[in-house]
């Protein structure tokens, strides 16, 4: 087994599974002619693979919560079997798992969850965490895992970016009722990819509102239903051209994003992307997207830049347990004593066509959500068309609330083009006045707000 392992071996998260039993074996079995040589292998092989898989800011690059945890779990064993054999293990190894642990902390949900990125499950890391940070003496892990009861509050803005992974975070704090989003600027993976750039989910008081679609299963009868549907577009907050959804993109990041890509804390935060690789399209579009959060608010820019006329699909998959209905073009969840959201549009076209999807099967899949493999259930996902004739801007307004979300109304203007003005009234809570802008370069946004007095 050990001589199989050593000479034919997968890569990716594969390869750690693989190395590690194999150093399991070296370790366990230490009379064995070479067993020395495996251990070297193992050591030599996994050092290179902290560079050949986990970026610079310690994210696993396939992009996907569930396997950065399989790679991550995979070298604590490997240190494990080390430690135990009395084999001197190199320091990287330790700050590795360390930092990958701090990425896991720095996106949990305020629930306890991670992300349901690409391939994952949702994973419940929060008792995982806070063993991590007895071992690793990180009371700020400890504060994250228990949402505020235990451990020290991180220092600085609760938010967090990661600029090769291309992740924006904004959350209101570390407690159980935080308000936490998710948006995704970065790379397509180097594996279990979905094609989900610009995906925005958000979750306020308690339970998440608006939600990635799942991986449902990699074969058999699920697979068949489902797959197609798990990693295209349409499982994904984005948005479809031309009925057609993005196209696999750039595997990795040979660089950073811009400092300016995302700005975190102080009165507000902010990120942009772009995405222009569509299948099948004739012609040329892209799709710019900016979020900005002002607690409890958040704005959603998009702009559509095309050559020719488009119809274009904007779509929000809502999370099961949400009561939902639509509300004008937009929508709300309106169960009592959770958290809620309200769904307000600015600056559609005249035409636009709301509808809400629960279940649809067939040829265009819609309106399904998978938490874990091989488990599926319907859920609300609101699809809002629109004709297009040319370029296009327009706003997505997310309030969030415990019980009844208050009466909100939007605008947009543009006094340049390259950085909308969008105008948020919310009943009892005041006026935000916010700038912009729809790519990194365009300038410093900004925003205030008004409250009620």
């Amino acid at each position: 087994h050990a001589d199989y392992a050593r000479r034919f071996h997968a890569g990716g998260n594969w390869l750690t599974m693989e190395l590690s039993s194999l150093a399991l074996i070296a370790c366990a079995f230490p009379e064995f002619r070479d067993a020395a040589a495996w251990r070297a292998y193992v050591i030599d092989k996994m050092q290179a693979e902290l560079h050949t898989q986990i970026y610079p800011d310690s994210v696993q690059m396939e992009l996907t919560t569930h396997y950065h945890w399989v790679t991550l779990r995979n070298y604590e064993l490997l240190l494990g079997y080390l430690d135990t054999g009395g084999v001197p293990a190199d320091a990287a190894f330790r700050t590795s798992v360390e930092g990958m642990w701090n990425y896991l902390a720095g996106v949990m949900r305020p629930d306890g969850h991670v992300l349901l990125n690409n391939d994952s499950d949702l994973d419940h890391q929060a008792p995982r965490l806070a063993v991590r940070a007895k071992r690793f003496n990180r009371p700020d892990w400890l504060h994250i895992a228990t949402a505020g009861r235990e451990g020290a509050c991180p220092e600085g803005a609760p938010g967090r970016f990661y600029p090769w992974a291309g992740q924006a975070v904004f959350r209101s704090g570390w407690d159980a009722d935080a308000r936490w989003s998710f948006f995704d600027i970065g790379p397509w993976g180097i594996g279990h990819q979905h094609n989900d750039k610009l995906h925005f989910e958000l979750a306020a008081y308690g339970r998440t509102l608006l939600t990635d679609s799942g991986r449902f299963a990699y074969d058999g009868a699920v697979a068949r239903r489902f797959r197609k549907y798990a990693c295209s577009a349409a499982g994904h907050n984005v948005i479809l051209v031309d009925s057609f959804g993005q196209a696999p993109g750039p595997r990795m990041a040979t660089e950073p994003l811009p400092e300016a890509a995302c700005r975190i804390g102080g009165k507000f935060s902010y990120a942009a992307g772009d995405m222009d690789a569509f299948e099948k399209i004739e012609g040329t579009v892209r799709h710019r997207r900016a979020v900005l959060f002002l607690d409890p608010v958040w704005i959603v820019v998009d702009r559509i830049e095309t050559n020719r006329p488009r119809t274009i699909e904007s779509l929000w998959h809502f999370q099961p347990a949400c009561t939902v209905r639509q509300d004008g073009c937009g929508a709300i969840t309106t169960d009592a004593g959770a958290g809620n959201v309200r769904i307000v549009p600015a600056g559609l076209t005249a035409d636009a066509a709301p509808i809400i999807f629960r279940g649809r099967e067939g040829d265009r899949v819609q309106g399904w959500y998978s938490r874990e493999y091989q488990q599926f259930v319907p859920t609300a996902t609101l699809s809002v068309e629109q004709r297009l004739m040319g370029n296009a801007t327009f706003a997505w307004v997310f309030v969030t609330a415990k019980g009844a979300v208050p009466a909100v109304t939007a605008s947009l203007r543009e006094p340049d083009a390259e950085a909308p003005e969008v105008t948020v009234d919310v009943t009892g809570l005041g006026r935000i006045v916010a700038r912009i802008p729809i790519a990194p370069d365009a300038g410093a946004a900004t925003a205030n707000m008004e409250r009620c007095k």
